[in-house]
């Protein structure tokens, strides 16, 4: 595959919306909403016990906190269900939330084992994560939970009418699952990834090769760091066709994608700068800058959103700041 070029980029600026203070100083994983109408996120590490750990929702619009649930855990990922409802994976088990409210309507405890990526299909959860080898296969109606030998994914993505699709972390590789019987069907091979989303027509996949985290063996146990960005994506379809590489002008390691365009980071690290690259590879790229010292956490490029945390000095506390970008 030999790698597209585009050389150019533009500057382009991000409009505070609102921020606030919230609890803890990390793991807050923030998300927004399918729809656009809220921001969710947990409370991070700290000293806070775990019975008074929340999982919350704020206004899109305001940043004011409109619904908490008990969560225990941190909230790792969430799907939208048929009827409006929201799913939710902590650290054991599965909720089913009212998305205003976050009632909580149903549970299924110990079901998923740290899930940091889910897709529903037919009233099946399918859950996984980058580091075990298993994907879970959750039947949301009997309660059922069956437990499917595979590679790590970095992203299970659901389809509208067709099976969810596996991206292969560690191993690489594309594939289905079917949620009736559990089968798992290779689709094509794949370089490992670290971030991967599904291209809008749903017959491709759009994937970022790499290591999400570094794992370094030493005395003691072990220590964590991201793995190394790259400057390109890859598209890969789900049928016939031949890959292709586009080259960006800034390393990066997470991907989203709305109306065709790519928004990609660099990651959660310590290390700044932290931006935002926008485009398709068709034309000049665009770049947003967060200001010093905040991380860029997620974006949501439907809403031309993105949302950033930097740690209030002296207390166990974090700024949740939300922009608009362009113009």
């Amino acid at each position: 595959m030999a790698p597209s070029r585009t050389s150019g980029m533009s500057e382009i600026r991000g409009t505070p919306v609102w921020s606030r203070e919230i609890h803890g100083v990390g793991g807050h994983n923030p998300m927004f909403d399918p729809h656009g109408r809220a921001v969710y996120f947990s409370d991070g590490w700290g000293n806070r016990p775990v019975p008074a750990l929340r999982f919350r929702r704020l206004d899109i619009e305001t940043g004011a906190e409109t619904a908490r649930w008990p969560c225990g855990s941190a909230v790792r990922c969430m799907v939208e269900l048929d009827g409006g409802d929201v799913l939710v994976a902590t650290d054991q088990r599965l909720a089913q939330l009212d998305p205003l409210t976050l009632v909580e309507r149903a549970r299924w405890n110990r079901s998923v084992r740290h899930a940091t990526t889910m897709a529903v299909d037919r009233g099946v959860a399918v859950a996984g994560n980058p580091v075990a080898p298993m994907i879970t296969l959750v039947d949301l109606r009997t309660g059922d939970v069956r437990r499917k030998r595979h590679g790590p994914v970095i992203s299970i993505l659901g389809r509208r009418d067709d099976a969810p699709v596996l991206v292969g972390a560690a191993r690489g590789g594309i594939a289905t699952v079917d949620v009736v019987n559990g089968t798992i069907r290779s689709l094509r091979s794949s370089p490992l990834a670290m971030g991967a989303v599904l291209a809008a027509d749903e017959q491709a996949v759009w994937l970022i090769a790499g290591i999400r985290v570094q794992v370094t063996e030493r005395e003691g146990g072990v220590s964590l760091r991201p793995g190394d960005a790259v400057s390109s994506v890859e598209w890969h379809p789900l049928r016939d066709g031949e890959p292709r590489v586009i080259e960006v002008p800034l390393p990066i390691r997470t991907i989203d994608t709305a109306s065709g365009a790519l928004w990609l980071t660099p990651g959660v690290v310590a290390r700044p700068p932290q931006y935002v690259v926008i485009g398709d590879g068709s034309a000049a790229w665009q770049v947003w800058h967060a200001p010093e010292h905040e991380s860029i956490e997620a974006v949501a490029p439907a809403l031309d959103l993105a949302l950033t945390t930097t740690r209030k000095p002296g207390a166990e506390r974090t700024i949740l700041s939300c922009y608009r970008l362009g113009g």
